[in-house]
């Protein structure tokens, strides 16, 4: 994962980086991507207990917006 993807999921109490596997199933070891034959997402993971569930959010319009973030130190 990205450095900005893993800042993101340490506000969550299960760590996603220990759930997903080195190499996925996708195309160049990806974990997550869409199956040409079908259209299906495919997230994959590994270690999940019981009580543990992925839950996906899908944005299906939107703008894209390309710009640098500045860090600014007080």
């Amino acid at each position: 994962m990205q450095d900005a993807d893993k800042n993101y999921f340490k506000k969550f109490p299960i760590n996603f980086g220990a759930k997903v596997p080195v190499c996925g199933t996708g195309p160049n070891c990806a974990i997550v991507y869409i199956e040409a034959e079908t259209g299906n997402l495919i997230i994959n993971v590994i270690n999940m207990g019981k009580d543990e569930q992925v839950e996906v959010s899908l944005i299906s319009e939107g703008n894209i917006l390309d710009d640098t973030i500045y860090e600014v130190e007080q």
